[in-house]
């Protein structure tokens, strides 16, 4: 999924419910640049969406 982004894709049919896939998604957007100062990766790991589901 990575190297998709990566590579241009900028659509896909997935399981928005897939926590791994998301998680990809999102730490590949904020590593490219294309999150700014990191606020939705942030954002969507403070509200649980993404990370460890442990406590």
């Amino acid at each position: 999924m990575a190297f998709a982004i990566q590579a241009g894709m900028n659509s896909a049919v997935l399981d928005p419910n897939n926590r791994e896939r998301m998680e990809t998604i999102f730490a590949t957007y904020a590593l490219m640049g294309l999150d700014k100062h990191c606020q939705k990766y942030s954002k969507v790991y403070r509200s649980g969406q993404i990370g460890s589901t442990r406590k």
